[in-house]
């Protein structure tokens, strides 16, 4: 069986929300545009050494469009944010931000035996394999 993961699911506290965002994994095409935006071709480790900010408009835009559900994100008045404000309003850009470098991570596991997705043990938030998948061993070669 192979490491692939048809969901990816990060897991973040945001201002006492407990956010949890699905998107779909990123396509080939789109992960080769987005790598043009990051020199060294390492994205994670761009956006971590800048702060985030070399992720540029196109990076959330692209995101945007993979993003099924944001749930348990909420407003002041306590109505649920729509996932399109997520990539779109500064206010959530660190929140962003980190489910790029999330989502991005998963895209290309280091070990494909044991993908991304399924190796994070940040208890403060992480990505994890669709319930279906969780009792699942990775293959081994």
């Amino acid at each position: 069986m192979s490491g692939y993961i048809s969901k990816i699911v990060v897991r973040r506290p945001f201002e006492g929300d407990s956010v949890v965002v699905t998107l779909r994994p990123l396509g080939f095409v789109d992960k080769l545009k987005l790598e043009e935006f990051f020199p060294d071709k390492d994205a994670v480790e761009t956006v971590r050494r800048n702060s985030y900010r070399t992720l540029t408009f196109e990076s959330f835009a692209v995101m945007a469009t993979y993003i099924e559900s944001v749930d348990g994100l909420f407003d002041q008045g306590s109505l649920p944010v729509p996932k399109e404000v997520l990539t779109r309003d500064a206010y959530f850009q660190d929140l962003a931000a980190e489910v790029f470098t999330e989502w991005f991570k998963a895209a290309t596991p280091k070990d494909p035996q044991q993908p991304a997705a399924a190796s994070s043990g940040d208890s403060a938030g992480s990505t994890s394999r669709p319930p279906s998948l969780r009792s699942v061993p990775a293959a081994s070669g």
